[in-house]
């Protein structure tokens, strides 16, 4: 979902929280009169002259401006020492206050600059994110100094915090988007739990099934834009427009794992009706590469995962490891219908393929590709993505090209073969991170379950 960014109108229905009293107002020409006088007579002597029954002045405020007085007073005299035509006529009879609150991270060029660009995405109809905040402001940044950049040894570091914070200044506010109901937890979670637990020891320990050949799945979508369930929302309005969140510009990942860390080649189901959706691009001949018409998995992508990705899986461990070609394995999944069908159950069985599949509404806690390698994949080609914008905004801004003038191209025919290779660089990723596939199981509870650690 896009955490699309929009103008703030009208009034939030959400309560206010308590607020500071207002500031009392003085003009500079006043705030020069009240240092003055109080540097010539006393703070106690300005308190009482220039404060009315509405509007009382604080000796501490006096001090203040006396301070800034003296201040400016001192300046004057140094020109005129280092100036032999200063002229003392010249000298305006004002204390500007200097401005409250913190100073902004980029510098207030680098931050004109930014919102600069983010209004004219706005302008254009563009959606606006905090990927796409964080990744212009830092092609932005590397334009001018790269070596200002944090990981560069710079004192700026472009945070998704910050990325809110700008938007909070330029007067957008953010609401949450969805386009399901939250599932709630049933109140008997351990009690299921522990069933499903000892169905996979019950099945494990019977067959004698090696932690190699304990494997879990779990299909995901992955946005071509990178984008969170948060988006961006006139103030005060009821419903939240999704911006950009639809199925033309998503794709179904499949993604897997088994109990000592391995990962396997994934299945990327793009949207449409032959390979002409595919993205021109080499991927390794163990992926599964396929299509659907609204790119969701089915009984035909199902039973092209078994026989093109598990199925040869489970060959090359039984080879390697020297197991039996009678040896069962085990695969865990989620209880998705087009994993249920009668006929995907029999190509289980003719493989000596045993399942086990998680309990309805359960998936969060014991799916073990969810606890540990969605979240990271999602966030890995976030990077990938932010990486890939931030690069094309310092492109065009070395190349003389003004910030309300850049434009990046997100259409999919520029982004499918990036994306592949992204899916690719995160393949890679994984399969050298044998860890963070385990800890789903860990996390699950299916490790300790089974009796095995890492």
């Amino acid at each position: 979902m896009a955490d699309e960014f929009v103008e703030k109108e009208g009034e939030s229905n959400k309560p206010k929280s308590p607020m500071r009293g207002q500031y009392k107002f003085y003009t500079p020409e006043m705030r020069y009169n009240i240092g003055k006088h109080a540097a010539e007579y006393g703070n106690k002597s300005a308190t009482q002259k220039f404060s009315t029954p509405e509007k009382k002045l604080s000796e501490s405020t006096v001090r203040g401006m006396k301070k800034k007085y003296y201040e400016q007073l001192n300046a004057q005299k140094k020109r005129k020492v280092d100036d032999t035509n200063f002229d003392d006529s010249d000298n305006e009879q004002v204390l500007t206050p200097k401005k409250r609150g913190r100073k902004v991270m980029l510098g207030e060029d680098l931050d004109k600059l930014v919102q600069q660009y983010i209004t004219g995405i706005r302008k254009t109809g563009g959606i606006i994110n905090t990927s796409i905040v964080m990744a212009a402001a830092k092609g932005i940044v590397t334009s001018k100094n790269r070596l200002l950049l944090f990981e560069n040894g710079g004192h700026i570091e472009i945070t998704r915090t910050w990325a809110m914070s700008i938007m909070k200044r330029m007067n957008l506010v953010k609401r949450k988007g969805t386009t399901s109901k939250k599932v709630t937890l049933m109140e008997n979670f351990g009690e299921i739990k522990d069933k499903f637990l000892s169905n996979i020891v019950k099945l494990v320990k019977e067959n004698k099934i090696p932690p190699e050949l304990i494997i879990n799945w779990d299909q995901t979508g992955i946005h071509t834009v990178p984008v969170s369930q948060w988006t961006m929302e006139i103030e005060g309005s009821k419903r939240v427009e999704i911006t950009g969140f639809d199925d033309k510009r998503q794709i179904t990942g499949k993604f897997a794992g088994t109990l000592v860390g391995d990962f396997l080649p994934m299945q990327l189901i793009y949207g449409g009706k032959t390979d002409m959706c595919h993205p021109k691009f080499s991927f390794p001949s163990s992926f599964n590469i396929t299509h659907s018409e609204n790119h969701w998995a089915n009984a035909e992508t199902m039973a092209e995962y078994i026989n093109k990705i598990i199925v040869p899986y489970i060959d090359s461990v039984k080879d390697e490891k020297d197991f039996s070609i009678r040896q069962k394995s085990l695969v865990i999944f989620d209880c998705f219908r087009g994993q249920i069908t009668d006929e995907f159950l029999s190509l289980l069985n003719k493989e000596s393929i045993l399942y086990a599949t998680i309990p309805p509404n359960c998936t969060d806690k014991l799916q073990p590709m969810d606890l540990s390698v969605n979240k990271c994949a999602k966030d890995f080609l976030k990077e990938q993505f932010q990486q890939y914008y931030a690069n094309e905004v310092t492109k065009q801004q070395e190349k003389g090209i003004s910030v309300e003038e850049i434009k990046i191209d997100l259409s999919l025919t520029n982004l499918k073969p990036l994306g592949a290779r992204w899916l690719l660089k995160l393949y890679h990723f994984l399969k050298s991170n044998p860890d963070t596939i385990y800890n789903g199981f860990h996390k699950a509870g299916i490790a300790e379950a089974v009796g095995y650690c890492r």
